[in-house]
């Protein structure tokens, strides 16, 4: 009988460390991905502020370099306006007839909208380009424009462009 009962504990403990075994594989597997899940989680929100952003950057930058005419890019305060920003304003002629592409910031969206020269305008009539929470554009000395494009968690993301077709 001592045999037997020998044998069953052997069994026992056997048993218990296989399963004390699986227990300890399932939550280090466990941690791993909860780990990995979060490094996702905050990569993908990096990348989404930086991406509106640099969008918004990117597409104001390709248009001035699209405009780079003499007398191509200027900023103004249209009428209506938030006279307190400034306006990108693209001048471009096609057919003899002078057509104002605008670019400016409002309700919390980059804002395009392409009209003849002398059109009254206002901010409501352009198109929303990307949400971000903040956009300006100044000019710096020799038509170097500085813009400055702001995400919904407050990071401002600035970049200089300067016209090649200017009188320096």
């Amino acid at each position: 009988m001592r045999f037997y009962e020998k044998k069953q504990q052997e069994h026992g403990m056997d048993l218990l460390f296989v399963l004390l075994l699986f227990v300890l594989f399932t939550f280090t597997g466990l941690c791993v991905l909860l780990i990995g899940s979060k490094i996702y989680r905050s990569t993908a929100s990096h990348m989404e502020e930086n991406y509106t952003t640099r969008t918004a950057l990117a597409y104001v930058s390709e248009k001035i370099r699209q405009s780079d005419t003499s007398d191509g890019i200027f900023l103004a305060h249209p009428d209506g306006f938030d006279e307190t920003e400034n306006v990108l304003v693209l001048s471009r002629t096609i057919q003899d007839t002078t057509y104002y592409t605008y670019i400016y910031y409002y309700k919390d969206a980059l804002r395009e909208l392409f009209v003849k020269k002398g059109t009254p305008v206002t901010p409501e009539q352009g198109t929303s380009i990307v949400a971000i929470s903040g956009f300006s554009v100044e000019e710096k000395e020799h038509q170097l424009f500085q813009l400055s494009a702001t995400d919904q968690d407050g990071k401002t993301v600035q970049i200089l462009i300067g016209q090649k077709s200017s009188d320096f």
